[in-house]
């Protein structure tokens, strides 16, 4: 039979196809960007961080950008924050700040009897010390639109790796080679690293993730408990955010003939996400169901695998910040895969394979809804799987996924 071969043969060339697609491009905009203009003269600068970025509209800040302001000019303006433009405009002869935003829905004056007592105005709403239903909805505007908001809204954001993290356990637990094995009794322990290359529109994120995992199956083939938890570090052009997610679910075998094997798993997962220089914290959590549907093609296995999934993203509060999200979406990750045994090392089986998956989000509206992906794997064994993937999906969402999985 022809399969391995061919098998190999395609995931060779899909292989050389992502790595021709993943070519370093030039360096994307930072998260926050504010041009000004007074006087005639209009400049820009970008900040990393939220808290640059507000500070920069004092008036010390402002002479530093544009040298010929003076206390009493208009200052007009735009603030990018994360790809979403805020107008902002100075009222001469106050301390009052007007912004104002079409794309968000927002408009507000801050003002105040000093500056000081503005930027204090400014620091209380943005962590969500004050009017905490304006921010409510101006969160659900910006997560619309923003592609690279670290709780939601895009796949490298927490919702978005919660429904593929559901996906993986419903699929890979610790030790599944993803073939017709039969499933060991007893405990399974698994940990990997992986890393992530995206960008959207004019933004570049990296993200870097720990998967841990452990399992335990009553006897051979039976229902399987486990426990499930990635962390990750996010960066999007010099911000840093701190993401982590936890599932407990159990693996339930329906059919584990030599022909087919199909098991459901439902997952309960919670997880937390929080960047200091953008001051946003928020939390996911919600529930998921895995269909995990493998036939035996001669040598080779056919996997089909369905993953649906609901839900919220809620506000948390940490050290001051807190963000009111309040987003309920519905999660549908399909994949296809096809893999074959290609040679043997060291008395363990090599296999290669291709994947498909494609994912969709429904529900509170997102900036990306729907996006792909389209990767190779090999297995030695049981004991260790390498994978490598292309992304691609709406507004210019495109990335590279590699990952390295060891089991025991």
């Amino acid at each position: 039979m022809q399969t391995p071969r061919i098998l190999g043969l395609v995931a060779a060339s899909t292989l050389a196809t992502l790595l021709t697609a993943t070519v370093q491009r030039a360096r994307a905009a930072e998260p926050f960007v504010l041009t000004l203009t007074s006087n005639g003269q209009t400049s820009t600068r970008s900040f990393s961080n939220e808290a640059e970025a507000r500070t920069a509209l004092e008036a010390g800040r402002i002479r530093t950008i544009l040298p010929s302001y003076t206390s009493g000019s208009l200052v007009t303006g735009v603030l990018s924050v994360q790809g979403v433009p805020f107008n902002i405009a100075t009222v001469p002869g106050s301390n009052a700040i007007n912004v104002t935003s079409t794309e968000a829905n927002f408009s507000r004056t801050f003002s105040g009897t000093s500056v000081a007592s503005v930027q204090a105005q400014l620091t209380d709403f943005v962590t969500g010390k004050s009017d905490p239903e304006v921010l409510k909805e101006l969160v659900a505007a910006v997560v619309a639109k923003s592609t690279v908001d670290v709780v939601a809204g895009n796949p490298s954001s927490l919702l978005g790796q919660s429904i593929a993290a559901d996906f993986t356990a419903g699929t890979l637990l610790p030790g599944d080679d993803g073939g017709m094995s039969p499933r060991g009794a007893g405990w399974h322990f698994g940990i990997g690293v992986n890393a992530m290359h995206q960008e959207t529109r004019s933004f570049t994120i990296n993200t870097y993730s720990i998967p841990l995992a452990v399992s335990y199956a009553f006897g051979t083939d039976g229902p399987e408990v486990f426990f499930s938890a990635p962390m990750m570090i996010s960066e999007t052009d010099g911000e840093t955010a701190y993401l982590g997610t936890g599932a407990l679910g159990v693996r339930l075998p329906v059919v584990t003939t030599p022909d087919v094997r199909w098991a459901l798993t439902p997952t309960l997962r919670w997880g937390a996400a929080g960047s200091y220089d953008s001051a946003t914290v928020g939390q996911t959590y919600g529930a998921a169901l895995t269909s995990d549907l493998r036939f035996s093609l001669g040598t080779a296995t056919l996997g089909i695998a369905n993953t649906l999934g609901y839900y919220k993203t809620r506000p948390l509060e940490y050290d001051n910040h807190r963000i009111n999200y309040n987003l309920q979406n519905w999660g549908f990750r399909n994949g296809v895969s096809l893999q074959a045994p290609v040679t043997a090392l060291g008395g363990m089986p090599v296999s290669m394979g291709v994947q498909v998956i494609d994912t969709r989000m429904t529900g509170d509206k997102l900036a990306i809804e729907s996006w792909q992906e389209y990767g190779v794997f090999a297995t030695l064994g049981s004991s260790l799987r390498v994978n490598a993937s292309y992304m691609d999906g709406e507004h210019g969402f495109n990335g590279f996924r590699f990952g390295i999985t060891a089991s025991f």
